[in-house]
């Protein structure tokens, strides 16, 4: 019930947003600067609306990058067989700050630094990931065709050993 919530929540954002620049854009098609839905608001129902959307993308945003973070950080934990979570819960002793995801949060801060140095920074990091995505999958997809044979679909131990159950396992 609670994620149905989010998710309308976050259509009916997404839908406003929308519409606003589609407003926008009718009523001032010459203007060409990068204009945000919050100052749409602003220019077309004033100062209050354009106020409650800006706060309303800000904790929207916010929302985005924890869940991202988190999802990043509980996969990386599974991934080294929770080794940052023991690691955590044998440094700490408070049983409040033992389940503070502190992985997440330098994720976040990363992300915030990044974002605070501006584009030519994001715009290394954006060549430095992509180099390192080729560098992983020209390989992959190399010994992919040297070792895959077609008994890796067809035999119970192959990539579904245990069918789609495994798949969707968390």
């Amino acid at each position: 019930m609670q994620k149905l919530t989010i998710l309308h929540y976050v259509l009916v954002i997404l839908c406003i947003s929308g519409l606003c620049y589609a407003e926008y854009i009718s009523h001032h098609p010459a203007c060409k600067t990068s204009v945000t839905s919050p100052q749409y608001f602003y220019i077309l129902s004033g100062e209050f609306t354009g106020t409650v959307i800006g706060w309303i993308q800000l904790c929207f945003y916010t929302a985005s990058g924890a869940a991202f973070s988190r999802a990043i950080s509980v996969t990386f934990d599974y991934l080294v067989d929770s080794a940052v979570s023991n690691l955590t819960a044998g440094t700490v002793m408070d049983k409040n700050v033992a389940n503070t995801d502190f992985l997440a949060g330098a994720i976040v801060l990363v992300v915030v630094i990044v974002v605070i140095f501006g584009g030519k920074v994001l715009e290394c990091f954006t060549v430095t990931f992509s180099i390192l995505a080729l560098v992983v999958l020209i390989p992959l997809t190399i010994l992919s065709g040297i070792y895959g044979t077609p008994d890796n679909w067809t035999n119970d131990a192959g990539f579904f050993p245990f069918k789609q159950t495994g798949v969707r396992k968390t």
